[in-house]
């Protein structure tokens, strides 16, 4: 379901944790959304250009209140969701941090790192993922490959890249470094 929002009434029982933020480039989050729609309460378009347009409907434990959204709306209101709830938890003490997911899937070992000082007892020894838990035929090495490469960016057609440059909260996610697709990111493979 690609991560709820995070609308808790409560921010204060976080207190003790480090609560890390999974964020990721609105183009590859709708693409992943749509190669494994879960939690899709209705039909799904195979054409990417018509998935962009349709009416999602959320589920319950996305945390919005069922509403009904685009796509990239759902990414966005889940991104504000983080946003927002960042904002509460610092207002209650509780450290937090972001991890760009094509960060994470490039280097793990490196992502853990950085993330070591928020936690009271880090391990050293970072054991990563090795093997997708969806396709196990895919490794590591493949997932750098094809989120550092960008070479996700080939799966957009062209026609989708206006929709999507459109409908992107893009100044929500320059603090995260992403920007709009240029006009020749689906030909190319490249940001």
């Amino acid at each position: 379901w690609k991560h709820c929002a995070t609308d808790f009434d409560r921010p204060d029982v976080f207190r003790g944790c480090f609560v890390v933020f999974c964020v990721r480039h609105p183009a590859s989050w709708v693409l992943s959304l749509k190669r494994r729609p879960y939690n899709a309460l209705g039909p799904v378009p195979d054409d990417l250009d018509e998935f962009l347009r349709m009416d999602w409907r959320t589920a319950g434990r996305e945390r919005l209140g069922r509403e009904r959204l685009r796509p990239l709306d759902l990414h966005t209101a889940k991104v504000e969701s983080y946003l927002a709830f960042e904002r509460e938890l610092a207002a209650a003490g509780v450290p937090t941090a972001f991890v760009r997911f094509e960060d994470f899937v490039v280097d793990q070992a490196g992502v853990f790192r950085s993330l070591a000082a928020g936690l009271d007892s880090p391990n050293d020894a970072v054991v990563p993922i090795r093997r997708s838990t969806n396709d196990s035929r895919k490794d590591a090495g493949y997932y750098a490959r094809y989120y550092g490469g960008n070479e996700w960016l080939a799966e957009i057609p062209a026609t989708s890249i206006a929709t999507i440059n459109d409908d992107a909260a893009w100044e929500l996610l320059e603090r995260f470094d992403y920007h709009p697709l240029d006009a020749e990111s689906s030909s190319r493979g490249r940001r």
